[in-house]
């Protein structure tokens, strides 16, 4: 999708491009943001501007060598990690060719860029890597750090790292997009709240016709709230709908009930926190674990909402 079409980015690009015009660009930036508000497009038009010949705006111009290259994934100046491996980390080997990397000459660019998507999985290894490169940085090299916030990053690396602020879309702009994207008439309030509002998540949504497995599972939890239902057949009647979603629509569902409450004056109970905790922690588990047993982490997932709702 085309980043000019998402107007909540616009303020992101908007103050990298006066950093870039002030020739005040840092050599890392760390940019927290979710996937599904498109915070890894963010990145790469970010990377992408930094790289071309001929920035528009803060906006690449898309037709220089730079960018074709970018474009065709083989920029010899360019690098993009992601994490691997069977503890799906950002692995030290990957951190150490980037190091490498930066301490070459840029061959077609002014400089070298490179991004880290999930920078939050580095481990302690790959961040002390990474950790010579920040602290004396090459001049003519950009390093972008996408975090999606599952669990902080290493004090060390994040206080060598300028943050770029990223916003989610506000309700007018959300609407403005569902409504340019033709989804008016497949879009619900309950739809928007199963995807948290996150515009790339609700337009995967659509595509792959996901509303009925979210009606379907609307009635597994409530089966599971009514104890009704137990957690192990809970899991087996959504075998067919991944844990992700299932863990975002129970976290969604789970913090309304505890946000309603505050806002209705009634004072949280410490249990309430300690879900909200052990939800986070289930939520670190499935990004950085490779091998997640599906159906053990559904039963556990609903567990806690039963758990939580007989305490409510």
């Amino acid at each position: 999708m085309a980043i000019k079409e998402m107007p909540w980015l616009h303020g992101s690009i908007d103050r990298f491009h006066g950093l870039m015009a002030a020739e005040r660009l840092p050599h890392a930036l760390i940019l927290p943001g979710r996937e599904g508000d498109g915070a890894q497009i963010l990145a790469q038009t970010l990377a992408k501007t930094a790289l071309c010949s001929a920035p528009e705006l803060g906006y690449p111009c898309n037709a220089c060598k730079s960018c074709l290259l970018h474009q065709a994934d083989t920029h010899p100046d360019y690098m993009k990690l992601v994490p691997g491996g069977a503890s799906v980390t950002v692995r030290v080997d990957d951190i150490r060719l980037l190091v490498d990397r930066f301490n070459s000459t840029a061959q077609i660019s002014k400089r070298k860029v490179a991004v880290i998507l999930h920078a939050e999985t580095m481990n302690t290894a790959a961040a002390n890597a990474l950790l010579k490169t920040l602290e004396e940085p090459p001049g003519d090299s950009l390093l972008i750090l996408v975090t999606e916030g599952t669990k902080p990053l290493l004090p060390t690396v994040r206080s060598r790292c300028q943050p770029l602020p990223m916003v989610r879309p506000n309700p007018d702009q959300l609407q403005a997009w569902v409504t340019s994207k033709g989804y008016s008439s497949k879009v619900s309030d309950d739809l928007l709240e199963a995807v948290d509002n996150q515009p790339l998540r609700l337009m995967q949504w659509i595509e792959e016709d996901m509303q009925p497995h979210w009606q379907q599972f609307q009635a597994i939890m409530t089966g599971v709230a009514d104890m009704k239902l137990s957690p192990v057949k809970a899991a087996a009647e959504c075998k067919d709908v991944g844990v992700t979603n299932q863990l975002d629509w129970i976290d969604g569902r789970l913090s309304k009930i505890v946000r309603q409450k505050a806002l209705d004056g009634n004072l949280p109970k410490p249990q309430d926190a300690r879900y909200l905790e052990q939800l986070t922690a289930l939520r670190a588990e499935l990004v950085h674990s490779a091998n997640v047993n599906a159906q053990l982490f559904s039963e556990n997932l609903f567990m806690l909402w039963q758990q939580f709702n007989r305490k409510t």
